[in-house]
């Protein structure tokens, strides 16, 4: 979405809570969370570091297909005063 340049104009970008939290569900926990839960299992699993390294990896990847994707409908643009 491309809005028209305007010299001097503000924009004001919100979001719902419930739509925030969504968002960072999906952009930071789910991955991290399978990062660090490839790892335990493998270091668990296995005493060699590289295999460990290997299923952190593959913990990640499982995390990162775990997302899903946002649409840009739950973002308000609103245009604001310069003087707020």
């Amino acid at each position: 979405m491309m809005l028209p340049p305007v010299e001097g104009s503000h924009v004001r970008l919100s979001m719902a809570p419930r739509d925030q939290w969504v968002l960072l569900v999906n952009t930071l926990l789910l991955p991290l969370c399978g990062f660090l839960a490839g790892t335990g299992i493998t270091h668990l699993a296995f005493t060699n570091d590289l295999l460990t390294f290997a299923g952190a990896l593959v913990g990640l990847g499982v995390g990162i297909a775990m997302c899903r994707r946002q649409s840009l409908e739950s973002v308000v643009i609103e245009e604001v005063s310069s003087n707020e």
